[in-house]
């Protein structure tokens, strides 16, 4: 893991801690049937669109790695708040009780 001062300007270290995939976040085998069923749904679509609109494909292909990326980077902030409101959870666990 990078020292606070390695990590670039514009990332935090929960940016890091998710980037790193410390905690396998990319293994299939944890999808779960629902996940893996939408999943052949969205390839079977893709395929369906690819055979009626051959011509299409270089912008379909762009179109793809702009919302991989889009996604990525939404699963990204998704973490980064949920670890966020997980620690303002145990700071609050951890005050005395009145």
């Amino acid at each position: 893991m990078k020292h606070k001062e390695e990590l670039s300007t514009d990332r935090n270290i929960i940016e890091e801690l998710y980037d790193s995939d410390l905690f396998h976040l990319t293994e299939l085998e944890t999808v779960s049937e629902e996940y893996k069923s939408m999943l052949d749904k969205l390839i079977k679509t893709e395929t369906e669109i690819m055979q009626s609109f051959p011509q299409c494909k270089s912008l379909f292909e762009e179109y793809q790695t702009a919302n991989i990326a889009l996604h990525n980077l939404s699963n990204r902030n998704e973490f980064v708040a949920g670890f966020r409101t997980g620690a303002q959870i145990v700071l609050e666990m951890l005050k005395p009780i009145k």
